[in-house]
This record gives C-alpha cells, sequence and structure tokens, in this order.
C-alpha cells in the first residue's frame, strides 16, 4: 500500500499548528484576566468592607463625642481618654475643662445625630470618613429653648475656634455669615 502525498499536505498541518498555538495562547490569556478580574474583585470587596466598618466606626465615635447629660459629663467625655494620640487627648483633655464646667453650670444636655455619612478607602487600612452630624443642645435653666444656634464646623479647627456659618436669628435660616468663633463667645467666660 503506497501513500499518496496530497499536496499542500504540509501547508495544512502548519496551519493547524498556528491554530492549536493560538488558542493554547487565548486560553492562557483569559485565564489571566479571569484570574486579574478575580483579584480586583477581591481588593473592591475588601474596599467596600473596609468602608462600611470606617463609617460605622465613625457614626459611633462622633454620636458619643456629641451626646452628653450635665449628670454624666465626666464619664460622657470618656471618649477623650480612649482616642487618638497623646497630643489629641492633651488638646482635647486641656479644652474639655472649661467646656465640662460649663455644661454643668447651665445644666445642658446633647443628642448627637448623625444625618449622612459617606466613606472612601484608598485601601483597607486607609479610609476617610465625611459626617454631617446634628447636635441638639439644651439647657435644663432655659424652657425648652436651644442654647446654640446651628452651625457648621470644619473638622480640621482646633477646639473652640471653628469657622462657622451661622443661620439667622432664632435658627431661622438666613443670610449665612462667617465669623471666627473665640472659647469666650461659646463658653461663656
Amino acid at each position: 500500500m503506497t501513500v499518496e502525498r496530497v499536496p499542500g499536505h504540509r501547508v495544512l498541518v502548519g496551519a493547524l499548528v498556528v491554530a492549536l498555538v493560538a488558542a493554547l495562547v487565548g486560553v492562557g490569556l483569559l485565564w489571566r484576566d479571569r484570574d486579574a478580574a478575580e483579584d480586583r474583585a477581591d481588593r473592591s470587596t475588601a474596599l467596600v468592607d473596609a468602608e462600611l466598618a470606617a463609617e460605622d466606626a465613625a457614626r459611633a465615635a462622633v454620636t458619643r463625642m456629641t451626646t452628653y447629660d450635665f449628670r454624666s459629663v465626666e464619664d460622657d467625655f470618656s471618649w477623650i481618654d480612649e482616642a487618638g494620640t497623646d497630643k489629641f487627648r492633651k488638646t482635647f483633655t486641656d479644652a474639655a475643662k472649661p467646656v465640662i464646667a460649663y455644661i454643668r453650670s447651665v445644666k445642658a444636655s446633647a443628642e448627637g445625630t448623625v444625618v449622612d455619612s459617606a466613606a472612601t478607602a484608598a485601601d483597607a487600612d486607609h479610609v476617610k470618613v465625611l459626617l454631617y452630624v446634628d447636635q441638639r443642645i439644651r439647657s435644663r435653666g432655659k424652657k425648652g429653648v436651644d442654647i446654640d444656634q446651628p452651625a457648621d464646623h470644619h473638622a480640621d479647627d482646633p477646639p473652640g475656634r471653628g469657622l462657622a456659618r451661622r443661620r439667622g436669628r432664632r435658627g431661622q435660616p438666613g443670610r449665612r455669615t462667617r465669623r471666627r468663633l473665640r472659647p469666650d463667645t461659646r463658653l461663656g467666660t
């Protein structure tokens, strides 16, 4: 028996080998892309988890920081000793002393509420959280009257020295102005 060679047989075999190699390369690239997509999904999930955890922690901390009662103000301000760096603790411990005395003298209480928040994670260990907080301060010495006016304070300002945008009289929306607050204007000293 003799085998007859078909003209172009070598070209056909060569084309099949090239197609097989191309298919294997394509499968390898798809496999790599699938692994990269899974890695991106894992990183994205880790970032979302970090954002949610940081947002929950920030909400709890700020609510605790902005809620107090004159009867338990020392305990209510204990977050100062539990939070931040040594410099933070010293700054806020020094700033809190006259505030605590004033809260007791006017028999004030406050309730802080986080109205809205958002978080952005740079990575799983570094998350920025933005909070919009409403704080209602009341004094027992004044029937049903708030002792504060609504104001927006910048978070980077030192205690008692923030820029505030004030509303009009009696908390009604009005022309907003900016002014620098001095400790004596807020503490009554």
